[in-house]
């Protein structure tokens, strides 16, 4: 159904369940984005920074980057760091169903 052919309440209420549904859905996505950047995140920088080679072992690259993302302070901002994403993507998302159905 698309937005632009509501003609009636029955097809208002069918597009807003829609639209909630979806909200849900792209909510959810972003949780799970989110956990996996917090999760993988020291292996992704280490991998940005030295570069992966396929079939070749950096055990001193890996092990000097590997303590450096490893390090609780910095997993402590970095967990500072999604927790605000997360928030702000969430209060967006609230003020975006807010315009769409004009809540007050």
């Amino acid at each position: 159904m698309k937005p632009s052919r509501i003609h009636n309440l029955d097809n208002l209420e069918k597009e807003i369940y829609r639209l909630k549904l979806h909200s849900k859905k792209l909510e959810d996505k972003m949780d799970d984005n989110f956990n996996y950047l917090k999760e993988n995140y020291s292996r992704m920088a280490r991998n940005s920074f030295f570069g992966k080679k396929e079939g070749v072992k950096d055990t001193l690259g890996a092990g000097i980057s590997g303590a450096f993302f490893r390090n609780e302070k910095l997993q402590q901002a970095i967990d500072k760091i999604v927790t605000h994403l997360v928030e702000k993507a969430t209060d967006g998302l609230d003020t975006l169903l807010d315009k769409l159905f004009k809540r007050e």
